[in-house]
């Protein structure tokens, strides 16, 4: 089973809906690059039949998606809103025709208030932001991923339910609480299934959190 089934084509490249082609081929190069035979990140995590169905997902999202006429037919079929679509829909015009018993006996037009509500919008492009932020983020800590579970509005019950991961476990994670976390053996597994979970790439996440890690670790002895 591939990590990416179920979900859009963006989702697989680890993007948004608004990203430029630029962004989208650093994402794809960058994904090519982490599941390639010749990276050891994930030797241990997904055996090479997994491997190779996410590599076909991710070269068939971005040969759809760098196509702008196939982007745009995708786009529709998920039913995708992108911010410059906004601009077009400033007001729209219904012409209502008058009857024969109209005081003036012309037409009138009547101006309709745009569905999109500048609330609306905001929210798309806070969530657009955010977004961007996870894509362009290298720390990885705790604090940081508990911002991204709300941003995915989940709570700390639902991902134990999922996961199997204790809530105090959880918790210890995102407040970096290294004396009540479990051995790094188990929580290597435990940072990657959460990053998982939360969509993001589970490699740079564990691989940064486990640094900060075995550094306190370090410190302490």
């Amino acid at each position: 089973m591939s990590f990416l089934n179920e979900q859009t084509l963006y989702d697989q490249l680890e993007v948004s809906p608004n990203s430029t082609q630029e962004e989208l081929r650093d994402a794809y190069l960058r994904l090519k690059s982490l599941y390639s035979k010749k990276s050891n990140a994930l030797y241990t995590v997904i055996s090479d039949k997994e491997r190779e169905n996410t590599l076909k997902e991710i070269e068939n999202a971005y040969t759809t998606l760098r196509n702008e006429d196939q982007r745009e037919k995708y786009d529709l079929s998920i039913g995708v809103k992108k911010l410059e679509d906004y601009s077009d829909q400033n007001f729209t015009m219904n012409t209502k025709v008058s009857s024969e018993n109209d005081t003036f006996g012309e037409s009138t037009d009547i101006l309709e208030i745009p569905t999109v509500t500048e609330t609306s919008i905001t929210k798309t492009q806070e969530k657009n932001s955010f977004e961007s932020s996870i894509q362009k983020e290298i720390h990885w800590r705790g604090s940081f991923l508990k911002k991204v579970r709300e941003f995915r509005d989940l709570s700390i019950e639902e991902i134990s339910e999922k996961t199997k991961i204790s809530k105090s476990y959880l918790k210890a994670i995102e407040l970096e609480d290294y004396k009540n976390l479990p051995a790094s053996v188990y929580l290597r597994g435990f940072v990657i299934t959460l990053a998982k979970h939360l969509k993001l790439p589970y490699n740079e996440v564990c691989k940064a959190y486990m640094a900060r890690y075995r550094q306190n670790r370090t410190g302490r002895s």
